[in-house]
């Protein structure tokens, strides 16, 4: 699960960056005025942990950040999330509740 400021850098790198171009940390921070460049260079590092980023450190202190599949294509892969627990947690117990009552009124209307 992300949180708000996660989707705040993908949408920003998904965006404001062209597909292939290096994304510096700098250029990053550029597009986040007034946020701390350690909450940035954290909140980097949890993308990277969870598959969405590859952190490349720099000679001149900077890192370069690329997007992994996951983090191109997350708001696609959210939505499929989504859709899979609803249809499982949702969809399938209602079904289920349905079948379930419309065998019992069945049994029950052939032993009267």
């Amino acid at each position: 699960m992300l949180i708000q400021f996660e989707k705040k850098i993908l949408k920003i790198c998904n965006t404001e960056f062209k597909s292939g171009e290096n994304i510096t940390f700098f250029k990053l921070s550029q597009h986040m005025p007034g946020t701390s460049p350690k909450g940035i260079l954290d909140c980097c590092e949890s993308l990277r942990k969870k598959g969405y980023f590859l952190l490349s450190p720099q000679k001149n202190g900077d890192v370069i950040v690329e997007l992994t599949f996951e983090g191109t294509h997350y708001r696609q892969i959210r939505y499929t999330e989504v859709k899979d627990f609803l249809l499982k947690s949702v969809f399938v117990p209602i079904v289920v509740s349905a079948v379930t009552t419309l065998v019992t009124l069945w049994l029950k209307s052939l032993l009267q």
